[in-house]
């Protein structure tokens, strides 16, 4: 699952630009990760998000006002493992938590509204509770 504002869209850009950024990202995840074989993108906004043009037959779903980290119905019958990609530990890591999945976040470098800023102050307290940092080993 991929979180949709800020990876593919920025929180200011138009929804008409979100088509041509999902797919070049599938494009991408075809190249790198081949063996990814479902790729939802979810938004907790109320954005009204035009369809990809899936060519892959029902691989890619959209999903708006997602509700997550609490609803599950629309990542329910995705194949397992499950990674959430995302900038928000209280939403997106803890939606990863309640699916057994992984959680990577993508950490945005530009302006963030008010909101987006607020939520990671808040879940900076109790993201070490539930999240381990990634370490690389040597060797």
């Amino acid at each position: 699952m991929v979180d949709v504002e800020p990876l593919i869209l920025d929180w200011s850009e138009p929804d008409a630009v979100f088509p041509s950024r999902a797919m070049a990202f599938v494009d991408l995840v075809d190249t790198e990760s081949p063996s990814i074989h479902r790729i939802v993108f979810a938004s907790n906004s109320h954005r009204i998000l035009p369809p990809v043009a899936d060519r892959h037959a029902g691989r890619v779903t959209v999903v708006t006002k997602a509700g997550k980290p609490w609803r599950l119905d629309h990542v329910a019958g995705l194949p397992r493992p499950v990674t959430v990609i995302g900038d928000q530990p209280g939403t997106d890591g803890v939606l990863a938590w309640r699916l057994g999945g992984r959680f990577h976040q993508w950490v945005h470098r530009g302006a963030q509204p008010w909101w987006p800023r607020l939520q990671l102050l808040l879940s900076a307290a109790f993201a070490p509770l539930i999240f381990r940092p990634l370490t690389r080993g040597v060797g």
